[in-house]
């Protein structure tokens, strides 16, 4: 079960870091809504820390509020 969460966790990241790449802004915050509900379910799991879920949660938001930003400025 750890490995499948983690698994997860792994290709919603990626799948999010390349929407965030692309410069779509509406992706991106779709698919950070499902990351944080992914990494929500890997602390009930115990797979996960909650310190290290919220570190995450808090440097993937940021990632995206920065694509954002780029995208304005284009």
């Amino acid at each position: 079960k750890n490995k499948a969460c983690r698994s997860a966790l792994w290709t919603a990241e990626k799948k999010l870091r390349a929407a965030v790449a692309e410069g779509s802004k509406e992706t991106a915050a779709e698919l950070l809504q499902k990351q944080y509900s992914i990494l929500d379910k890997a602390v009930k799991y115990g797979t996960l820390h909650k310190n290290t879920a919220s570190r995450k949660k808090a440097r993937l938001a940021a990632l995206v509020a920065t694509a954002g930003k780029a995208v304005a400025a284009e």
